[in-house]
C-alpha cells in the first residue's frame, strides 16, 4: 500500500481539513490541506526535504489548525502501541486492522469502526484502547498524529523505512469494542473515579482555586497563564486531589495554555506529575517549572525552539522574498502606513488595498505582483466616508462599469461587481488586548482567508494598553507576527507620527506615535509627510527590510467634491539630489536638513560631504550648529548670512 492509497483508506467518506505535518530534528511545520485533494497531498511528498518525519492527523477537522474544538466524527481509532507487539493485540482480542512498524521493534496502529463516532464518543473509546493494551498514554488525544507508512523514520541513524506489517485486519462496531475494552481496563471508568472523590472535593479544594477554575476566557492575561496554571496546579495536590482529577478539573479552564497544542493532554499531565513531586520534596516557594532536561523529544516536541541543521535548514525549499506591490510592499510581511493626521493615510490603505484585491496598478503606477482577498478592519471614519473614497479609487481602476452606476438628484448609486475580494469591517470596537477580540479577528481571517490585512489605526485597537510602553505593546506586535506566520498574510497597520519637536532629527520611522518598538517591528513600511497641504501633494517614504532601499514618492492626489468619481495621482520619484536640493534650500543646519531627510545628524552630514556642500561653524560651546552653504546656479557656493 503506497502514501497516497494508505491515505485514502483512512479519510475515506470524509470531508475536512487534514494536517501532514513534518518534523526536522525538532521543528515542526503543519500542512493543513482540504480533504479530498489528491493532488496538494501528492505534492506534499513528491519533493520532501532530506531529514524530515512526516506524520499524518487520524481526525479531520472542520477548520483548519488541529484545533480540538473542530474535531469531526470519525470511523477509526489508534494507539501509539510504541513497545507493545501486535501479538499483545491479537491474544487481548483486538486485532488491529491496520498495524505498520515504526521502527525496530515499535509499532503503531488502527481500528476500523463501521461507523462513524462523534469526537466525544470517540474519545472516550480510544482512551480505554490505550489504557487497555498499555500503550502510549498520550497517543489516544484526539489531535493526536502518527507517523506515515512508506516514510522514513528520521530519529535514528539507519533511517529505517516505515511499514506495514498487516492491513487486512478485523472491522469492529463501536458498542462491541466497548464492550470488549470494558472487561479489559483494570480500573473504574473515568466517572466512576471521579464521582468517588467528589465529596472530598467539596471540602478540600481551596474558594481561590475554585474561583480561578471558573475565570472565564476574556479575564485570562495571557502573560500570567503559566504562573497561575502552576499555582492551582500546586494548590490542588496540596489539597488532596488526586492526578487524574487535577487534570480533569484544569484541562478545561481558561488558565489551560496546554489546550492549544496537539500534544497538550500529554503536556499538562506531565506538569501535574511535576507538581506533585513538587509539593511533596520541596518547601520552596512554588515557581513556574522549567522542563525536565530528561523528558525526551515528546516534550520538547511541545515547545520547540526551532533548533535546526545548518544542512536541514539549507536543504529546505523557502520562497525568495517577492513584491505583494513592486516598489511598495513584500508578500506576507508586515509593516505600518504612518504619517501625521491629515495626511491622507487611509486613503492610501484603501487604494492600496483594492489593488491587492483587484490586481491593478497601485494609484495607477506600481504594479501589484502578487493578488487575492483583502480584508480592511478600519475604526476612524464612518461609512459613507469610507464608501466615497473607495468608489472615487474604484473608478479610477476601472472597477465601475457604466452600468454599474447610476446618479440621481441625491448623489450617485453604486453597484459593485462582485468580482473583487476585499471585504470591510467598520468600526467594530476592536480591542487587541482581548481575547476575545483577537480570537474573533483570527476566526475572520480564516473565513476571508486574505492575503493582505488593513487595520486602521492602531492607537485606536489598544483598549486600555499605553501605546508608549514597549511592554504593552510587544503581545499585540507577536501576535500580529503569529497571525503573519500562521496564515501567511501581509499585515499592514495604519499609525499616527507624534508632533514633531523643533529639532526634530529622528528617522521617520523613529517618529511614530507611541514606544520606538514599533519602528523596529517593521518590514514594510510607507512614511507620509505633507508637502502641500492646498494641492493635496505628500512625500512618501517606502521602506523595507528585505529589499534594495527605495527612492521617495512626491505623490499629488486630486479628490473633487463629495459625490463625484474624481480621483488621480500624479507620481514622481525624488532623486537624492534633489531631495538633498530642496532640504537645503536657501540655507540651513544639518540638523534642519537631517529633519527634512528623516535621518540621523550623521547621515544627512554625510550625504551633504558627498554631494560637494560646504558648510561652516556658528557659534560655540552647546549652542553652536553647523551650517550648510547652498549653491549657486551655477554651481559654486556661496556663503550667506547666517543671521
Amino acid at each position: 500500500m503506497d502514501i497516497l492509497t494508505f491515505l485514502e483508506k483512512v479519510y475515506e467518506g470524509s470531508e475536512g481539513w487534514i494536517d501532514l505535518p513534518g518534523k526536522v530534528n525538532n521543528n515542526w511545520s503543519t500542512w493543513d490541506q482540504r480533504w479530498p485533494d489528491r493532488r496538494k497531498a501528492e505534492k506534499r511528498f513528491e519533493e520532501p526535504i532530506p531529514g524530515e518525519n512526516l506524520y499524518f492527523s487520524v481526525t479531520t477537522f472542520s477548520e483548519k489548525g488541529r484545533n480540538i474544538d473542530h474535531v469531526q466524527p470519525a470511523h477509526w481509532l489508534w494507539a501509539d502501541l510504541d513497545l507493545v507487539p501486535p501479538a499483545v493485540c491479537i491474544k487481548s482480542g483486538l486485532t488491529p486492522t491496520i498495524c505498520w512498524e515504526t521502527s525496530k521493534g515499535r509499532y503503531q496502529a488502527l481500528w476500523e469502526l463501521t461507523e462513524v463516532v462523534d469526537p466525544q464518543e470517540l474519545s472516550r473509546i480510544n482512551r480505554m484502547l490505550t489504557y487497555a493494551l498499555d500503550a502510549d498514554h498520550g497517543g489516544w488525544d484526539l489531535t493526536q498524529v502518527l507517523r506515515i507508512p512508506g516514510t522514513r523514520n528520521y530519529k535514528y541513524p539507519d533511517t529505517p523505512k516505515i511499514e506495514i506489517l498487516f492491513d487486512d485486519g478485523p472491522i469492529y462496531t463501536p458498542k462491541a469494542i466497548s464492550k470488549r475494552l470494558r472487561k479489559l481496563v483494570p480500573l473504574a471508568t473515568e466517572r466512576e473515579q471521579i464521582r468517588q472523590y467528589e465529596p472530598k472535593l467539596r471540602w478540600t479544594m481551596p474558594p481561590r482555586i475554585r474561583r480561578l477554575l471558573r475565570t472565564p476566557p476574556e479575564m485570562v492575561v495571557e502573560g500570567e497563564r503559566s504562573e497561575v496554571l502552576w499555582k492551582i496546579e500546586c494548590e490542588l495536590v496540596e489539597a488532596g486531589v488526586p492526578e487524574e482529577v487535577i487534570f480533569r478539573l484544569v484541562w478545561p479552564c481558561a488558565w489551560n495554555k496546554h489546550a492549544e497544542v496537539h500534544s497538550g493532554q500529554t503536556q499538562l499531565r506531565r506538569e501535574i506529575a511535576r507538581a506533585v513531586r513538587h509539593v511533596a520534596g520541596s518547601s520552596k516557594k512554588a515557581s513556574v517549572p522549567a522542563e525536565d532536561e530528561d523528558e525526551g523529544d515528546e516534550l520538547i516536541d511541545t515547545r520547540p525552539l526551532g533548533r535546526v541543521s545548518y544542512a536541514s535548514f539549507m536543504a529546505q525549499n523557502f520562497t525568495p522574498p517577492q513584491w505583494l506591490v513592486e516598489g511598495i510592499w513584500t508578500a506576507k510581511s508586515h509593516g505600518i502606513i504612518g504619517g501625521e493626521p491629515k495626511t491622507c493615510k487611509s486613503t492610501l490603505a484603501l487604494a492600496l488595498g483594492l489593488s491587492v484585491a483587484s490586481g491593478h496598478s497601485f494609484l495607477g503606477h506600481f504594479p501589484v505582483r502578487t493578488t487575492g482577498p483583502v480584508l480592511i478592519v478600519q475604526e476612524e471614519n464612518s461609512a459613507e466616508l469610507v464608501q466615497d473614497r473607495l468608489t472615487r479609487i474604484a473608478e479610477s481602476y476601472g472597477l465601475l462599469p457604466e452600468d454599474h452606476v447610476s446618479r440621481n438628484g441625491s448623489g450617485r448609486r453604486v453597484e459593485l461587481p462582485a468580482d473583487v475580494p476585499l471585504e470591510l469591517i467598520n468600526y467594530p470596537a476592536l480591542d487587541l488586548m482581548s481575547p476575545v477580540d483577537c480570537k474573533s479577528l483570527e476566526l475572520e481571517i480564516r473565513e476571508v482567508e486574505p492575503i493582505m490585512v488593513i487595520l486602521d489605526p492602531l492607537y485606536l485597537m489598544l483598549g486600555r494598553a499605553d501605546e508608549n510602553s514597549s511592554s504593552d505593546l510587544r503581545p499585540v506586535l507577536q501576535w500580529f507576527l503569529r497571525l503573519r506566520y500562521k496564515y501567511g498574510v501581509a499585515i499592514c497597520i495604519v499609525h499616527h507620527f507624534r508632533k514633531a519637536g523643533k529639532e526634530e532629527t529622528a528617522r521617520l520611522g523613529q517618529r511614530m506615535l507611541g514606544s520606538t518598538t514599533l519602528h523596529g517591528w517593521v518590514e514594510s513600511s510607507l512614511y507620509v509627510e505633507l508637502l502641500d497641504p492646498t494641492a493635496m501633494t505628500l512625500r512618501v517614504h517606502p521602506e523595507t527590510r528585505n529589499m534594495p532601499p527605495q527612492r521617495p514618492l512626491d505623490i499629488t492626489l486630486r479628490m473633487g467634491q463629495p459625490g463625484d468619481f474624481e480621483f488621480s495621482a500624479d507620481v514622481a520619484g525624488v532623486s537624492l539630489e534633489e531631495e538633498l536640493r530642496q532640504a537645503i534650500g536657501s540655507g540651513t543646519t544639518v540638523i534642519q536638513v537631517a529633519k527634512a531627510l528623516g535621518v540621523s545628524k550623521w547621515i544627512a552630514r554625510k550625504r551633504i560631504d558627498a554631494a560637494g556642500y560646504e558648510t561652516f561653524k556658528k557659534g560655540s560651546g552647546p549652542k553652536s550648529s553647523i551650517w550648510v552653504i547652498p549653491k549657486d546656479e551655477g554651481g559654486d557656493g556661496q556663503v550667506i548670512d547666517a543671521t
